[in-house]
């Protein structure tokens, strides 16, 4: 199919945007809705969107200064909140006005020429509840001379009388259930006698509900909408998109799932991905005409295909690279399974007391396998403490064994100052009747973090103090599991257009990352943060509840101005940001590829880790007390395992922690393309305390020592739906990925 666009200077600025190349020549953007292109919808006419969403076309032009232009007031909806559909009463409607506007040119002062008028309905689930389908929509149109339209040039729709049910009559066509483009008037004339004072043409168009004698709930909850369509060429709605011509030779150019070229007299026009739009270039012509020809494709790739496809390539001053890591086999919905624990017997500790409280710091030595935790010449109503730590770091239980006794007997097990849960309790009560044995998971535990078990001794005349023993295994299984296909080190080229800006693709994911089951889905980072933005404005690691959290999935989301909100501060409750995202927020174009995944928020208490460690903390259990080990939703932050897996394993050792003194130098942070946003929120807590965060330092290195209520930099980072393919581009940063879906 061909499709014909003119364009010319006299344009009006509503309409068009203009793009500096240089000092001497200009481009003139036609737009194009970025949600037209993406869903395979255009016309047969190059149209410009307005305000409201109505359609009209650019400026014609007899010469220099002869001028058309076209404009409409508002999309027609019928919300079916607005109306009563039950039995009786009149019915409600809604108008919007399309306006033809005609200035003749200054030599002559006259002008006439003709247009197009189109009612477009885009979305009609309305119905006929009556078997003799009496009209219950109907569409009045009135023409610029204050006639009502009764006759349509094809014939598509029927003119009616309808009748409320209060007796008021309404006569317009019958759209009850129609839907698509329809006519309504061809080639009609317009003339102007002045350069200076318009003639100007309205058409009125309404849309009015019916409220019948009969019941009609069957319509509840139904809507419509529609648009009014100007237009100085024959005008059609194919399933069709627009495509690009250039220095005056017919190119072919790959646009989605269409083959498309396009051939212009009177100048040429390129197609611009990132703007949506036809460009013309005016610096040799003041006018082009040009025909697009389209072919549909049989396929298209896939994003999260095409990066896949790229593995173990070169990519700018980078590569993607397949990451393995090792981590013990187990998921946060299930424990570690028993056969994958075995006794441990070398400990490291001093000493044992009896206290009078569950505090007790003292430590304890024993060495071996099959020890008493207690002995038996116990003080009624003292508690005991044993403390040590294991010789290897890993994942551990404490497996426990308490005897009868009275029921007072408690018993408490600690990982570093947070209590664990036995049994979804906090402590274990003694049965004066039986005995009871089990283990606790109770996560990773390194060489520098204590165990501490604790006894509350009691005993009465009828019941003796109980006898605890207890032993503490490790896990011993562990798996390489996929890290991500990632894009690593100084500038790879992973630029990608997305919500009309840059943004960085940081790899492909499968399942174990996300949460999508059977789903490799492509994550990416903001190129530039929103700025210094509080991760908690009240000071706690809990992603759940934070600020961060609610800004991000709420006002930046839904491009609301969040400023003044509760979640809006640079630090703290003290400094308010600026948090309009209005227009820089996510627009309802790219917020449909977005995907709602599973955020791990397992932590870790310290920086002396590896990219691949804590890719295993960041999905393991290790939290502060009660904290959550993940939570779903749209938008995040980085992890600390995405900024250490940032760099060549062959620049950066993957031996090397994350922390200061290892990453902070010119072969790690200095060949990452994640580093240089001064300091940079990650989405990890630290562990050990309920109000430090896992952040980027300025200098390079992985650092937590710093409230979460500080204003550091925010990225959001985001998962694009699988369905999201490549329009265009190389990943540079001058040719970004351009994507549709």
């Amino acid at each position: 199919m061909v499709v014909t666009c003119y364009t010319s200077l006299g344009v009006d600025n509503n309409m068009l945007k203009f793009k500096e190349l240089d000092d001497k020549k200009k481009r003139l953007v036609i737009i194009v809705s970025i949600l037209v292109l993406f869903i395979g919808i255009s016309f047969a006419y190059v149209v410009a969107q307005l305000s409201g969403g109505a359609f009209g076309d650019v400026d014609i032009t007899s010469d220099t200064t002869d001028n058309l232009t076209f404009s409409v007031s508002k999309d027609i909806s019928l919300n079916p909140t607005q109306f009563n559909v039950t039995e009786g009463g009149g019915g409600l409607s809604d108008t919007a006005v399309g306006t033809a506007s005609l200035l003749a040119n200054s030599t002559n002062n006259t002008f006439s020429t003709t247009y197009y008028v189109y009612f477009q309905i885009n979305s009609n689930d309305y119905i006929y509840t009556t078997t003799d389908r009496k009209p219950e929509i109907v569409l009045t149109i009135t023409d610029p001379n204050n006639n009502p339209v009764t006759e349509l040039p094809n014939n598509d729709l029927t003119y009616v009388t309808a009748e409320n049910a209060d007796g008021t009559t309404v006569s317009g066509f019958d759209i009850t259930t129609a839907s698509g483009l329809f006519n309504i008037a061809s080639l009609y004339p317009i003339s102007s006698t002045s350069s200076t004072d318009p003639t100007v043409q309205n058409w009125t168009f309404t849309v009015t509900f019916i409220n019948l004698t009969t019941n009609q709930t069957e319509n509840g909850g139904k809507t419509l909408n529609a648009e009014i369509v100007l237009s100085r060429e024959v005008y059609t709605n194919p399933d069709t998109v627009l495509t690009a011509y250039s220095n005056g030779a017919l190119t072919t150019h790959t646009l989605g799932n269409y083959d498309i070229s396009l051939d212009c007299s009177m100048g040429s026009a390129v197609w611009d991905n990132k703007a949506g739009g036809v460009v013309i270039d005016f610096s040799s012509a003041n006018r082009a005409k040009c025909n697009v020809n389209y072919t549909e494709k049989d396929s298209v790739t896939y994003l999260n295909n095409y990066i896949i496809g790229l593995s173990g390539t070169t990519q700018g001053t980078g590569q993607v690279v397949k990451e393995q890591a090792t981590i013990v086999n187990f998921t946060n919905a299930a424990p570690i399974a028993e056969s994958n624990y075995t006794n441990i017997t070398m400990y490291e500790g001093s000493s044992y007391s009896s206290t009078s409280g569950t505090t007790n710091t003292n430590s304890f030595t024993y060495s071996d396998g099959n020890w008493s935790s207690i002995p038996s010449n116990l003080t009624s109503g003292d508690y005991y403490h044993i403390k040590f730590r294991p010789s290897t770091s890993g994942y551990y239980q404490v497996c426990y064994t308490m005897s009868s006794g009275n029921s007072s007997n408690r018993l408490y097990i600690y990982k570093g100052t947070t209590q664990q849960k036995i049994n979804d309790s906090s402590n274990l009560s003694a049965s004066s009747s039986s005995t009871k044995e089990g283990c606790v998971d109770i996560g990773y535990v390194d060489t520098n973090t204590d165990v501490r078990i604790v006894q509350r001794a009691y005993s009465s005349s009828s019941y003796p103090i109980a006898t605890i023993t207890f032993n503490l295994q490790k896990a011993t299984s562990t798996e390489s599991v996929d890290a991500g296909i990632r894009y690593e080190g100084k500038n790879p080229n992973n630029y990608i257009w997305f919500n009309n800006e840059l943004w960085r693709i940081i790899g492909v994911f499968d399942e174990e990352s996300h949460g999508q089951s059977g789903q490799n889905l492509v994550k990416i980072i903001r190129n530039d943060s929103l700025g210094g933005l509080a991760w908690h404005k009240s000071n706690t690691n809990d992603w759940t509840a934070s600020s961060l959290m609610n800004l991000l999935n709420g006002a930046y989301l839904n491009s609301e101005n969040g400023t003044g909100g509760e979640y809006c501060y640079g630090y703290s409750t003290s400094v308010p940001a600026n948090c309009d995202y209005t227009e820089s927020g996510i627009n309802d174009t790219y917020r449909s590829m977005i995907e709602n995944v599973t955020w791990y928020l397992g932590g870790y208490s310290s920086t002396s880790a590896t990219a691949e460690s804590f890719y295993g903390y960041e999905r393991g259990t290790t939290v502060y007390s009660g904290r959550p080990t993940s939570t779903t939703g749209y938008i995040g932050l980085m992890y600390p395992s995405d900024y250490g897996y940032s760099v060549l394993s062959s620049s950066c050792a993957r031996t090397k922690n994350l922390g200061s003194g290892s990453y902070n130098n010119a072969t790690c942070a200095g060949q990452s393309w994640l580093y240089g946003q001064g300091n940079e929120w990650t989405i990890t807590p630290y562990s050990a305390y309920s109000h430090y965060m896992f952040y980027v330092d300025r200098f390079g290195h992985l650092y937590y020592s710093v409230n979460a209520s500080n204003g550091y930099a925010a990225r959001p980072v985001l998962y694009l739906d699988s369905s999201v393919y490549v329009i265009d581009g190389t990943g540079t940063q001058s040719d970004p990925y351009i994507i549709g879906m």
